[in-house]
């Protein structure tokens, strides 16, 4: 794929008073404690306020969602129809960046809406008809409600993807197409994606107009302030290492990852039984249930959620301080992605995965990744394998 034209920021270290903003847009700012925007922000928000189609490469947590959410609100007045879209794998991050959006637009009277599968959709179509300027939406049901009727195109002037890599790897870049292939001749693209694989590259080549190429610096791979290890304890042994981890009071939060839904509700019930509270998220319990869950988490009464890798999209939570891969990911990629959930806006975080011995290719895939060698985790008897022992 010919690569589009970069562009280059204004200038290094300008605050937000440097866009041609609303008085609306600007309140808002200031009232959610912005100071300077973040590399991504810096370099995005400008073309975008062009009107220019734009790819951008950065990864969760570099604030990314401002990044294009300014721009729309900036485009958009209350009509009461859909004019801008934007598009997301999971219903998690569907929320999350509604709220983001939202927060952005509270001094305007824009009506946001998030669409999701799982919400009964009688309610939905209710709110859209009442009147909705931007619509954040899962594919699937976004498509529902295109053939119901309840959403129309032919006012949408702007679009985004977001996370683009991860609805190519859930199976929904087909229904991204078509959704593309529908939206009026002109309309805004943006695509966001934290890697560009070439199915991705494809779609932006076949979409969008000349667009403006951003990479902002891999901040999830390369921040020092993400302290990065791994362990090779046996497998058998992992549950004793975790506990003495979450046991420790410096664990503000912990997020868990799991291969699998059963490997996830399997984990949290051991750590249940060690009296550590837990709590799971996977993509067989009822949305109520996860946005329950969720919810907890966000307000800091859950202090360590066991997930899959598809329901934490969309988590964005400040107080996580430590990732566990309780087992490996399956590539560099999503290594990325997992331990973009510390080390947020500002803060210092912690990773550690656990490596079975097959799987020190992946390992070494990884470190070449983020380019650094992970520490390895001394192997002495966990303290809480030593207490299990002695009481059994």
């Amino acid at each position: 794929m010919e690569q589009p034209p970069s562009h280059e920021p204004e200038a290094a270290g300008h605050d937000f008073t440097s866009f041609d903003l609303k008085p609306p847009i600007r309140k808002a700012i200031k009232t959610l404690g912005f100071t300077r925007p973040t590399p991504i922000q810096a370099q995005v928000i400008q073309p975008l306020l062009e009107g220019r189609d734009l790819v951008g490469q950065a990864q969760t947590g570099s604030g990314k969602t401002a990044a294009y959410g300014i721009p729309l609100i900036q485009r958009l007045s209350h009509t009461g129809a859909v004019q801008a879209l934007v598009i997301v794998p999971t219903r998690e991050l569907a929320i999350q960046v509604t709220q983001a959006i939202q927060g952005l637009a509270q001094f305007t009277d824009l009506k946001l809406l998030a669409v999701y599968g799982g919400y009964d959709m009688t309610l939905q179509r209710a709110a859209l008809r009442a009147g909705v300027d931007l619509a954040v939406s899962t594919p699937g049901r976004l498509m529902d409600h295109v053939w119901h009727g309840t959403i129309e195109l032919d006012r949408v002037s702007a679009v985004v993807l977001d996370e683009a890599d991860e609805m190519l790897s859930m199976g929904f870049i087909d229904d991204v197409e078509q959704i593309l292939s529908w939206l009026p001749p002109g309309t805004q693209k943006m695509l966001f994606s934290a890697t560009l694989p070439e199915q991705v590259r494809r779609l932006a080549q076949r979409f969008l107009n000349q667009p403006v190429s951003i990479r902002v610096a891999d901040t999830e791979e390369t921040v020092p302030d993400i302290a990065q290890a791994y362990s090779t304890i046996p497998a058998e042994r992992r549950i004793h290492v975790l506990c003495d981890l979450l046991r420790d009071e410096a664990v503000q939060q912990a997020l868990v990852f799991c291969r699998t839904k059963e490997g996830v509700d399997h984990l949290a019930r051991q750590l249940q039984q060690r009296r550590i509270p837990a709590e799971s998220i996977h993509s067989n319990l009822t949305q109520e249930r996860r946005t329950a869950v969720m919810n907890r988490f966000r307000r800091g009464s859950v202090r360590v959620l066991v997930a899959t890798d598809v329901a934490s999209r969309g988590i964005d939570v400040r107080r996580v301080s430590h990732v566990i891969n309780y087992d490996c990911p399956r590539s560099a990629d999503e290594y990325v992605h997992r331990i973009g959930r510390t080390g947020r806006a500002g803060r210092s975080g912690s990773a550690l995965t656990f490596v079975r011995p097959g799987e020190m290719r992946i390992l070494k895939a990884i470190e070449k990744r983020v380019g650094r060698k992970l520490d390895l985790l001394p192997a002495g008897e966990p303290a809480e394998e030593k207490r299990a022992r002695r009481d059994g």
